[in-house]
């Protein structure tokens, strides 16, 4: 009887001790863990908010706050809402560490300048202590005239200094692989841009064009042996070919994204070259890629070369200027009414000339002489019609077509064919000139 008295008591004694720890166990849960909104442990030590406080309200009041001060566009708007000293603030496009107010200051000066709207997307919000709170997530941001979409992810740090919060962190990062355009954006947007370049062509103004590319670039184009580098470079060369009225037209393309402010556009395209009804096509091959500087997209490498086996038509439009010129040189002579001052176009050697009215070849100096002084008394006048120029050689080429003499019996319309070639002092003289009456339709 008295071991089993004694076993009794030993039970009971064991239950307060249980019972005891029991209540030292929840005691110290008590203390330690005190639930975050959200459902969140609280560490050891931090005051719970009161009652009365909701920091998800606060949150998103705060928030609402700081877009409203990015809206007014005021940088000290903005930057106010930032602690003064003692900051931690890692913007999402500046690789600065910015750590005080007036840093802060200098960079919204730059970044309202893209009219930044933000919305967010996905939020957490967890309390640290009885003043402040933790509030992250994603959020997408506009920016500038073409309010281009940002995706972003956010990680706030508030506290409340004197009754007003103020931002203590603040770290805003690109959302990993939203960085790159998507097919459709960019198929839009590098149809816009080559069509912007097309267009600065068709104005004619060098400067136009030139201020497309960016500077420093490079830039190795079609018809020009030079790696041009600078805005000086490109006016120079614009100047030159814009003078031969181009008209690109792409008929083979690829665009590639390489990060979401810049974009290669490859491919094929044909360009319309030379003055109205002698217009040729140059086929080539193009490498652009284009960079956002600022608001505005630039050209920041342009590579165009020819397409293998159109060698002789490049060849042809780059002797254009000088077709040009050469029979204006005849025309001038042929106005000025000077017999000698026309044969001097004319070779001495090997010449054949094909008059529209002498029914025989002329084959030197003496007979061309003689034809024009002829020709002369009906005081002809000439207007080109149609052309067509075939390089031959590196000294020379054809230039046919047709042109319409005005002459004191009346029009004479007539096809013509030149041979100019380069002659021992490097100037073109007429090798061979057939000219006959356009045949009646």
């Amino acid at each position: 009887m008295k071991g089993v008295i004694s076993l009794l008591i030993a039970l009971q004694h064991l239950v307060y001790v249980v019972a005891g720890a029991g209540n030292l166990l929840s005691n110290v849960k008590n203390s330690l863990e005190v639930p975050f909104l959200g459902g969140n442990v609280r560490p050891a030590g931090v005051k719970a908010p009161t009652a009365s406080e909701d920091f998800n309200a606060i949150a998103a009041a705060n928030f609402n706050a700081w877009i409203d001060a990015l809206k007014t566009k005021n940088p000290s708007s903005v930057a106010s809402l930032y602690v003064t000293s003692e900051l931690s603030f890692l913007p999402t496009v500046s690789p600065y560490f910015i750590r005080d107010n007036a840093e802060a200051l200098a960079y919204f000066s730059d970044f309202l300048k893209k009219e930044p709207t933000g919305t967010i997307t996905a939020q957490q919000v967890h309390s640290l202590s009885a003043d402040s709170y933790l509030h992250s997530g994603l959020y997408t941001f506009l920016l500038g005239p073409a309010r281009d979409s940002v995706k972003a992810r956010f990680s706030y740090v508030w506290k409340r200094i004197g009754g007003v919060w103020k931002i203590l962190h603040h770290h805003s990062s690109v959302v990993p692989g939203s960085d790159t355009m998507s097919s459709s954006q960019l198929s839009s947007l590098a149809e816009k841009n080559f069509a912007a370049w097309n267009g600065a062509l068709q104005t004619g103004k060098k400067e136009i064009v030139a201020a497309m590319y960016a500077s420093p670039m490079s830039f190795l184009p079609t018809l020009s042996e030079s790696h041009i580098k600078t805005t000086e470079g490109a006016l120079e060369y614009f100047a030159s070919f814009l003078l031969k009225k181009p008209y690109g037209k792409i008929t083979d393309e690829e665009v590639f994204a390489t990060s979401s402010s810049s974009y290669l556009h490859s491919g094929l395209y044909k360009f319309e070259l030379g003055s109205e009804g002698a217009r040729s096509t140059v086929d080539a091959r193009f490498s652009y890629l284009w960079k956002k500087v600022g608001d505005e997209w630039k050209i920041v490498h342009h590579h165009s070369s020819l397409k293998p086996g159109t060698e002789d038509s490049v060849e042809t439009e780059a002797l254009m200027p000088t077709v040009e010129e050469t029979f204006g040189v005849w025309s001038n002579a042929l106005s000025s009414g000077d017999k000698e001052k026309i044969a001097d176009l004319y070779a001495r050697d090997d010449l054949t000339f094909l008059p529209t009215i002498e029914a025989k070849m002329l084959t030197s100096r003496p007979e061309t002489l003689a034809y024009f002084e002829q020709l002369l008394q009906k005081d002809p006048r000439v207007t080109l019609n149609q052309e067509k120029v075939h390089a031959c050689g590196k000294n020379g080429f054809l230039h046919s077509g047709t042109y319409t003499f005005s002459t004191s019996g009346g029009l004479v319309p007539a096809r013509f064919s030149y041979f100019w070639k380069k002659d021992k002092d490097g100037k073109y003289k007429i090798q061979h000139h057939h000219s006959s009456k356009l045949p009646d339709p």
